[in-house]
C-alpha cells in the first residue's frame, strides 16, 4: 500500500496516477475545500511511488553503470522511469490533450485540402 491507496499493479509515469489526477479521475474521491494540495490524495500516491519505485530504478542502473554526468541519463529517465520520452513532442499526453480538441473538424478540412 502506497500513500493509504492500494494498487493494482506496477505504478508507471503519466499513464499511471498523474494522468488521473490531470483528468480529474474520480477514483481518488472528492477532496474537501482548504485541503492542502500535499495533502490530495493523487499526489500522495505518486509521491509514494518516487520513494519507493523510481528511486530505487534510478539507484539500481546507477550501481550498475560506470560514472555518468545527468545529461548522459537524461533520455534514459524520463524514457524509463518517468515514462515520458523527451523525443516525443507531447510527453504521452497526446491522447489525453486531444480527447476534447474543438477544432478537430476544422483540422482535418485544412489537412484534406493539402
Amino acid at each position: 500500500m502506497i500513500g493509504g491507496l492500494q494498487g493494482g499493479g506496477p505504478y508507471t509515469g503519466i499513464e499511471g496516477p498523474t494522468s488521473a489526477i490531470v483528468a480529474g479521475s474520480a477514483a481518488f474521491g472528492p477532496v474537501a475545500p482548504g485541503t492542502p494540495l500535499a495533502k490530495h490524495p493523487g499526489l500522495v500516491l505518486d509521491t509514494g511511488v518516487n520513494e519507493t519505485i523510481r528511486r530505487r530504478q534510478v539507484h539500481t542502473f546507477l550501481v550498475n553503470s560506470n560514472p555518468v554526468k545527468p545529461n548522459d541519463i537524461k533520455s534514459w529517465l524520463f524514457k524509463e522511469v518517468l515514462h515520458a520520452d523527451l523525443d516525443d513532442p507531447m510527453l504521452g499526453l497526446g491522447p489525453l490533450l486531444s480527447q476534447n480538441y474543438p477544432f478537430a473538424s476544422e483540422d482535418r478540412v485544412i489537412a484534406a485540402k493539402k
